[in-house]
Order: C-alpha cells, then structure tokens, then sequence
C-alpha cells in the first residue's frame, strides 16, 4: 500500500509550543473570560481546578442548556481570545521537534501529500508553522473538515 498523505499534529509532534504556553495563567483567564461575560460565579468555582480544556467544554455545555445559541458562541469567542492570547506568548521561544525537518523533507522528495490538524487556535497554529520555517514545506494547516476530506481522497 503506497502511503499518499500524511496529516501531523502540531503541538509535541511538529513543533513544542505547550512547554512554553503558561497554562495556569490560561487557565485563570479563561475563568475570568467567563465571569467577565456572566457566567454564574458558582459554576465557575464549582468546577474547581480542571484541565482548561475540560473547563472550556464543561461550562460551554452548561451554557447550551441556559443560554441562546449566540450568547454561548459569543462567550466562547471571548474565551478563546483570552487562551489564544497566552499561546501567542509562547511562540516566540518555540522549536521544532528534534528531526522535523529531516522527515518532513523525506516524505516531502517522496510526493506524499502532507498537511496539519490541530486543536491549537489556527491564527496560532499558522504563527508556529511559518515562523519555524516548515509552512512551505508542509503545504498549509487544514481545519478538521478540510482534514476529512483529504484523507477521503488519500483512500
């Protein structure tokens, strides 16, 4: 079986940007975000100390049942802007992984079609890529539709 396309993951497998992102400070952003935008108090302390992640989706997932579609959207935004902010911070002193280079030229003199998902903020993700220097050689950043699609046509 020919291998036609490879999609990477950005954070700890292109490049190392989570060990320079400040996650506690995030993670209290992110509380703030959703203070700030109204959510209850209770809800917020009531889930004590999480992964922010599992923060961002646990309170999303109260709001759906409380709020109307746009003002979850809408304190969302605002959240995501308070976290991306913190990732941005840790750009300027990420790398990429050890032999990243290397092993994206080989498959690249191969022709195996390559590309990035992510569940880093794609601004952020795109800052990473090109600021590495491997945007060009990986050939762009996809969105998780985008993602399915192309290994759709790699079958």
């Amino acid at each position: 079986m020919k291998v036609k396309g490879i999609v990477f993951d950005m954070d700890g497998t292109l490049a190392n940007l989570g060990g320079f992102v400040n996650w506690k400070h995030a993670y209290h952003q992110a509380k703030g975000a959703y203070l700030e935008c109204g959510c209850p108090p209770e809800l917020i302390e009531e889930l004590g100390e999480r992964n922010l992640f599992n923060l961002m989706n646990l309170v999303r997932d109260e709001n759906v049942r409380t709020m109307d579609d746009e003002t979850v959207m809408d304190i969302q935004k605002s959240v995501y802007a308070a976290v991306e902010e913190c990732e941005l911070k840790g750009i300027e002193h990420c790398s990429l992984m050890p032999g990243c280079v290397e092993t994206l030229d080989w498959i690249r003199s191969r022709g195996i079609a390559m590309g990035v998902a992510t569940s880093d903020f794609e601004f952020v993700a795109e800052k990473v890529i090109e600021g590495l220097g491997v945007f060009e050689i990986i050939g762009g950043l996809w969105e998780l539709p985008v993602v399915v699609e192309k290994l759709n046509e790699f079958r």
